[in-house]
């Protein structure tokens, strides 16, 4: 499990990363069942309820899809805490294999690739200030992995 991944989302799923909500609830939007560390999908419901190992295990395994996809998407070699930065992004925005973001990595385009992460910042069309400073974090992160 990428540390640096594992921080960042932590960080900014929950308000108390050693006590995630065991009881699903409506994402920030109300359009999501969401649950632990922010895990979403087709088996939570309203009525879902995990214990805390339940939370730390869908974590790990969706850390991992996650970086399955940024591995896809990245050509180039990364350190570990650039790679923790673009699993964070991947973990709540999903932006695509195709993404600028990506492309620009691959160029080795690494402070304009930076500059990518801020644009990730909206839900329905609004931007929203808790994305706007996750994102500035991660590509806070990513930047400093690049030492």
């Amino acid at each position: 499990m990428n540390k640096y991944a594992f921080d960042l989302i932590t960080r900014y799923e929950v308000d108390n990363p050693d006590a995630p909500p065991l009881k699903s609830y409506w994402d920030t939007l109300g359009h999501v069942w969401t649950i632990g560390y922010g895990s979403t999908g087709p088996d939570i419901t309203e009525s879902t309820q995990w214990t805390l190992d339940q939370c730390k295990t869908r974590l790990a395994y969706d850390m991992q899809r996650f970086e399955n996809q940024v591995r896809f998407a990245v050509h180039v070699a990364l350190s570990d805490q650039c790679m923790g930065a673009l699993i964070s992004l991947a973990y709540n925005a999903s932006p695509p294999s195709s993404a600028t973001l990506y492309k620009l990595i691959n160029q080795k385009n690494f402070s304009a690739a930076a500059d990518e992460f801020p644009k990730w910042d909206h839900a329905q069309k609004k931007e929203i200030l808790g994305l706007k400073i996750r994102r500035y974090d991660e590509a806070l992160t990513f930047l400093r992995g690049l030492r």
